[in-house]
């Protein structure tokens, strides 16, 4: 059995050859039955260029990763539609939560410490030896505590 359709859209790329014509690439299984563009005519975007008669049994298959996210969109989107108050409830207060998280941008989550501690560090000429500075050091603290 014949199917004419006086327009058919396949994928198909447009390119310039070196011989200074266009041509179509992705080729459908069918016969050419009419052409509706003649060479150095001036097409637009969506212009039928050709009429193809297809035979046989037409069938448009998704492919995997398509086809995957389909079967995990679809009770999603269901769900969205059955309880859409709840969804965009959620939605609004999911985008409140954000605005309150990005008040807190750039602030670090480490505690203030208040120990009471003292951190001193006594300077030295570099000719003191070792154990003088160790004296040295042992004197401060005391004086300190």
């Amino acid at each position: 059995m014949w199917i004419l359709k006086p327009t058919f859209i396949t994928p198909a790329r447009v390119g310039f050859n070196t011989e200074a014509m266009a041509y179509v690439g992705s080729p459908p299984r069918g016969r050419a039955v009419e052409i509706k563009a003649r060479l150095g005519d001036t097409v637009k975007k969506r212009d039928a260029l050709v009429v193809i008669c297809i035979r046989g049994k037409v069938t448009e298959k998704d492919m995997f990763l398509i086809r995957w996210a389909k079967v995990a969109y679809e009770p999603v989107a269901k769900f969205a539609v059955k309880f859409r108050y709840a969804v965009v409830a959620a939605a609004v207060v999911a985008f409140l939560g954000s605005l309150l998280l990005f008040t807190r941008l750039g602030q670090e989550f480490v505690p203030t410490l208040d120990e009471k501690d003292i951190a001193m560090h006594a300077m030295r000429i570099s000719s003191t030896s070792l154990t003088q500075s160790q004296n040295m050091q042992f004197d401060v603290e005391r004086a300190v505590s």
